[in-house]
C-alpha cells in the first residue's frame, strides 16, 4: 500500500544520500608551523580573524608523516551526524583542526565547492574552506547546528 511506498522511498533516499570521491588528496605532516603561517600559505583573499593561534594553537603531531585525504560529498539535505555515521561505515577519520590548516595550505585546488572539516568544534564552530571566483576563503562554521545547511558540501576525511 501507499504506507510501504513511503518507507521504501524513504530508505533509498538515505541509502543514496553520500557520494565517497574518487580523487584523492595528500597531507604531509608539518610540526613547525604556526597556525598563522598555514593560513599564509593558504593563499586566502578572506581569513576569518576568529583563526589565530590563540584559538587554534598548532600541536605537533606524532602520527603518520603523509595522510591520505578522501572526500565524503552529499547529495541529498542531511546532518553532520548523518555524514560521521556513513564516514565510520568506511573507516574514515575526522581531521584534526591542525590537519584542516595543512590541507589548506598544501591543496589549493578546491574544484569551487565548500569543504567542511568535522574536526573537535572550537565554540561550536569548524573550519571550512571555500572558492569563489578564483577567490580562496577560510571562515568558521556552525555545522554542528540542527539548522545548519550542508547540501553540496565536501567533507574530507583521513582514509585508514
Amino acid at each position: 500500500g501507499k504506507k510501504s511506498q513511503n518507507v521504501f522511498s524513504f530508505l533509498i533516499g538515505r541509502v543514496f544520500m553520500f557520494l565517497v570521491r574518487k580523487k584523492w588528496f595528500e597531507i604531509v605532516q608539518m610540526n613547525n608551523l604556526t597556525t598563522e603561517e598555514l593560513i599564509e600559505e593558504g593563499e586566502y583573499s578572506g581569513v576569518n580573524e576568529e583563526l589565530t593561534s590563540d584559538n587554534f594553537p598548532f600541536r605537533v603531531c606524532k602520527s603518520k608523516k603523509i595522510k591520505k585525504v578522501r572526500f565524503i560529498e552529499t547529495i541529498a539535505d542531511c546532518d553532520v551526524f548523518d555524514i560521521l555515521s556513513f564516514a565510520s561505515t568506511q573507516n574514515f577519520k575526522e581531521l584534526t583542526y591542525e590537519e584542516a590548516l595543512l590541507f589548506g595550505a598544501q591543496n589549493k585546488e578546491l574544484c569551487n565547492k565548500t569543504l567542511c572539516f568535522l574536526h573537535e568544534p572550537w565554540k561550536e564552530k569548524t573550519i571550512v574552506i571555500r572558492e569563489d571566483n578564483k577567490n580562496r576563503y577560510i571562515d568558521l562554521y556552525y555545522v554542528y547546528s540542527k539548522t545548519a545547511r550542508i547540501m553540496s558540501f565536501l567533507f574530507p576525511f583521513i582514509e585508514d
